[in-house]
């Protein structure tokens, strides 16, 4: 039995968590045991669907994120449910501390996985010193590093060297073949006729998503055109405050809020256009499964180029909201077919990634 004990602060609907748990749903080994390490102390919301796929969950005691804490509950779980193969850290640059624990406990393969380019940290001394030494703990103590990106490896690691890997953030290719009945029962259901024109954006109510920047290009458009309608997926800080900000715009009857949902490809076909202002990302999932479905999809020039697949991408810099709105206006974007989308996404097939990542732990 080979043991891996993923590392996270909390399983919530992230990218992140979902790219792993696809990994669990299409390792097709059971000789493979995967663990996971709550660093949070508390509970996710995917805690339920991990533990049904068979993962096995554990929880640090405290949320401290003291070293001292750290490793009395990591070499806890280590010692109790180990021992462990490989120790795969996904908590961006804390990884290195993740990895010298798990080397001192023996764990012989050791994971730091580098997801974000930047996530929104004050560039103080004292944020500087910490990275500089962990990113110095993740090249000294990891067997191999994990990148979503050549910036996020680049960001997290210094640079990219021969244990240094990209593994795109995988999806299920055949999930997202458009299926116009899916399409045509989720728009009833959400109320949407044939002359309305849906633009979705699916992520965290959190800054760096940016819903500020999209509700006022919404804004804008709607002055153009009363046909739109803006559907916002997901759950945040900020959630009530957008709420609040749509209201204050007498845009309620325009937009429909729903919480986080299990249905992202339904989601995808039922919109027109998919609508990404991030303030910085790594290399976002949602967005390889908005390309996945072949809608167009406007993003800002913050997310990393290596996200862009399809020839139905308009990247644009957040300086210009009335150029957003002429985009998204623009008549020459279409949804793409299957054959295409299938053929370009090939790289971000979640079997033949599950199968590289398997590799490496064995």
């Amino acid at each position: 039995m080979i043991k891996v004990l993923h590392v996270f602060n909390q399983l919530n609907q992230g990218g992140i968590e979902h790219v792993v748990i696809n990994w669990l749903k299409n390792k097709h080994n059971d000789d493979i045991e995967f663990h996971f390490a709550m660093t949070s102390g508390t509970r996710g919301l995917l805690d339920d669907e991990v533990t049904k796929l068979g993962g096995k969950i554990h929880y640090f005691t405290n949320g401290s994120k003291s070293f001292f804490n750290v490793k009395k509950n990591l070499d806890q779980i280590i010692s109790e449910y180990g021992p462990f193969n490989v120790v795969h850290s996904h908590i961006y640059f804390s990884s290195g501390m993740i990895l010298k624990i798990a080397s001192d406990a023996g764990v012989p393969i050791r994971i730091a996985h580098a997801h974000d380019t930047f996530k929104g940290e004050q560039q103080s001394l004292k944020r500087k010193l910490f990275e500089s030494i962990m990113r110095h703990e993740i090249n000294k103590y990891a067997t191999y590093k994990f990148g979503v990106s050549e910036d996020a490896c680049n960001h997290v690691f210094g640079s990219m060297d021969d244990h240094t890997y990209i593994v795109n953030n995988g999806i299920n290719l055949d999930d997202y073949k458009f299926n116009q009945k899916f399409r045509d029962v989720l728009r009833k259901e959400l109320g949407y006729s044939n002359k309305n024109k849906v633009i979705v954006h699916i992520g965290r109510f959190e800054d760096q998503k940016d819903h500020n920047y999209l509700v006022d290009v919404f804004n804008l458009l709607t002055e153009v055109n009363d046909g739109y309608r803006l559907l916002l997926v997901g759950n945040g800080t900020l959630k009530e405050r957008i709420k609040n900000k749509i209201n204050e715009l007498g845009l309620s009857n325009y937009v429909t809020f729903l919480e986080n949902r299990n249905d992202i490809p339904r989601i995808l076909m039922a919109a027109d256009i998919f609508v990404m202002p991030s303030k910085y990302e790594g290399l976002p999932v949602v967005l390889v499964e908005a390309q996945g479905t072949g809608i167009p999809c406007i993003i800002s020039d913050k997310i990393t180029s290596d996200a862009v697949l399809q020839r139905n991408v308009v990247v644009l810099s957040k300086d210009n909201k009335e150029l957003w709105c002429q985009k998204i206006q623009s008549t020459n974007l279409t949804r793409i077919n299957f054959d295409e989308t299938k053929n370009r996404l090939q790289n971000f097939d979640i079997k033949k990634i599950t199968k590289f990542v398997i590799a490496k732990y064995i």
